[in-house]
């Protein structure tokens, strides 16, 4: 009888667990679909920002050589992460590939995400400058505008700045991406041949406008790199819970299989020792 109570009520908690990763299951894929919706706007914008940039910095007198104030190489590493755990190896495999790439390096980090704190508290000696663990939909423009601040008034400090973030190669896949955003050199579209740049006719001296524009670059990369990072972390935590819902469902089944034969088992005993007391 005791073994019958014991299997009632773990297939109960079965059942309110499969209940809960069905409900995040659907969350998620919600808000995936919202977020879908606006990234080709996002990185339709970033990707202009960038060309625009690129163009007026080629031409620019003051870009043709960058000059650096450190002696010693140093990183500033803004690491985005997500919020909320339940949601795979989302974390991990962007932590692994950026300690990787740090290893003997002098880095200070901006961490975005509780989670991702955890890991460069406990995996990392880097220092860490700054910390944002409300990361969402309604706070992504606040702390990319906060973040993008911080990178302009530190830009002199620090020989590197990256990006460190999940892009969603597929709805499936999530690939770590450590993005380059100083030096610019070192980027695909600031290395390009002044043929393949459009020609624009300036207004205003391009000294002048450069700093204007790389403040909107900076603003642009930040945003789009933490937009893409919501999309990632939200693919992730479906297939995350989409894998626990049917993993559930299975271990219903077979619980309620062995209830069955364990209820049965009994009943058959019951009528045995009725019968034979006859």
């Amino acid at each position: 009888m005791s073994q019958l109570i014991h299997l009632r009520q773990r297939i109960k908690a079965i059942e309110t667990i499969k209940k809960i990763t069905h409900a995040m299951r659907l969350i998620s894929m919600s808000t995936h679909a919202q977020l879908k919706h606006r990234s080709p706007f996002v990185q339709f914008y970033a990707s202009a920002i960038q060309s625009l940039f690129a163009t007026l910095y080629t031409q620019s007198s003051t870009s043709k050589k960058e000059t650096i104030t450190t002696v010693s190489e140093r990183y500033l590493v803004v690491f985005m992460g997500s919020q909320k755990g339940l949601c795979g190896t989302f974390n991990t495999q962007l932590a692994r590939c950026l300690f990787e790439y740090l290893l003997d390096k002098k880095a200070d980090l901006v961490v975005v995400g509780k989670k991702v704190l955890e890991y460069a508290e406990q995996q990392s000696d880097h220092a860490i400058m700054q910390v944002y663990t409300t990361l969402s939909m309604r706070t992504l423009l606040t702390i990319s505008q906060e973040i993008t601040n911080l990178v302009l008034q530190q830009r002199e400090q620090y020989t590197h700045i990256i990006l460190a973030s999940n892009m969603p190669k597929t709805f499936f896949v999530q690939q770590p991406r450590l993005f380059t955003l100083f030096p610019l050199a070192e980027q695909e579209a600031f290395s390009k041949n002044d043929d393949t740049l459009y020609d624009y006719l300036w207004e205003q001296k391009q000294e002048d406008l450069l700093p204007i524009l790389l403040h909107q670059y900076i603003a642009s990369e930040v945003y789009n790199a933490l937009f893409q990072s919501l999309i990632a972390e939200q693919a992730s935590r479906f297939i995350s819970m989409d894998s626990s819902t049917r993993n559930a469902k299975e271990l219903l089944d077979i619980a309620r299989l062995q209830y069955n034969k364990l209820r049965q088992a009994t009943i058959t005993k019951e009528l045995t020792e009725l019968s034979s007391s006859y």
